[in-house]
């Protein structure tokens, strides 16, 4: 008897685990997902120039033929609050995405930058256009699913993933810049704050008024920039500006001015004063300096043997 209740025991607990894997399984084989068109970047940043920017955000069915309820649809919505299963009273509707769409497994929808939460019910007076602000906004969706993929069971709200979107029109704080000369080149290294994504470098030969951009870079990619093509023994003033990734741009960094200058060395400046070695020997030298050197080189020579 106690046995049969032991087998028992173990069928019961063997189902249900078979049970809960098949959910799983089935749960994470199906879905609906949020994409922008780059689809490993989940956030999108934009700025006072993008007020008329509709966003392209594609979904992805991948619950076609199973899991997802009969007579479903996709609701997709902007709120400056976590996801929840629904849209709030806060939160702006922009579009849903109907069952027979669904069944497309693919497609895309439109959200109007201007029409967020953030500028429609903010209490603040902040519009879209407002400089020195930053508002975030999570893309939510949801559907309803049969979870366990077993025909009859109890069909649940399903949460897609959710999109950033940010409007930020606050601009990064100005780079500091240090500059080392180089034959014809001037070596810019910088300092930047941590929202900036690119470094700008502008030069203009002292005395003239225009600044000119030479050179940018990705803050990623490291920490100084070469700006090269420089005349030398031309005095230049160097400036640099920071651009963060909704394109807002700095105030000016400090201004450096630098001289490029010819720095070939011993040999080069030999060379280019006229002499012509090519470094087989002393005997073959012309021009008193460089016997000179060569002197003092085998002097030492013997000096340590």
């Amino acid at each position: 008897m106690a046995e049969g209740l032991l087998y028992g025991r173990r069928q019961m607990m063997r189902s249900l685990f078979l049970l809960s894997l098949l959910t799983a399984t089935v749960s994470a084989a199906q879905g609906v997902k949020l994409s922008y068109e780059t689809v490993d970047v989940t956030t999108k940043r934009f700025n006072a120039n993008d007020c008329n920017l509709n966003v392209t955000v594609n979904w992805t069915n991948t619950a076609l033929g199973l899991g997802l309820c009969a007579n479903t649809d996709l609701k997709v919505w902007a709120s400056e609050l976590e996801c929840q299963d629904s849209a709030g009273t806060t939160d702006v509707v922009f579009n849903t995405i109907s069952s027979s769409e669904l069944s497309a497994g693919v497609g895309t929808f439109t959200v109007a930058v201007a029409e967020l939460p953030g500028f429609k019910y903010s209490d603040a007076g902040v519009q879209c256009g407002t400089d020195g602000v930053e508002r975030s906004h999570r893309l939510c969706g949801a559907y309803r699913i049969n979870g366990t993929g077993i025909p009859g069971s109890a069909c649940t709200v399903s949460q897609t993933n959710s999109l950033s979107l940010i409007y930020d029109t606050k601009a990064p704080v100005a780079p500091t810049i240090t500059v080392d000369v180089q034959d014809s080149a001037l070596l810019v290294k910088f300092k930047a704050s941590p929202d900036t994504t690119v470094i700008h470098v502008y030069t203009r030969e002292q005395g003239t008024a225009a600044f000119i951009e030479k050179a940018q870079l990705a803050t990623a990619s490291g920490s100084s920039i070469k700006v090269s093509g420089l005349t030398n023994d031309t005095t230049y003033d160097v400036m640099a500006r920071s651009e963060d990734a909704a394109g807002n741009f700095s105030e000016n960094s400090e201004l450096f001015s630098a001289t490029p200058r010819l720095t070939l060395g011993f040999y080069g400046r030999y060379r280019s004063a006229g002499g012509t070695d090519t470094a087989t020997g002393c005997s073959a030298i012309n021009g008193l300096p460089f016997l000179l050197a060569c002197g003092l080189w085998l002097l030492r020579r013997k000096r340590n043997p």
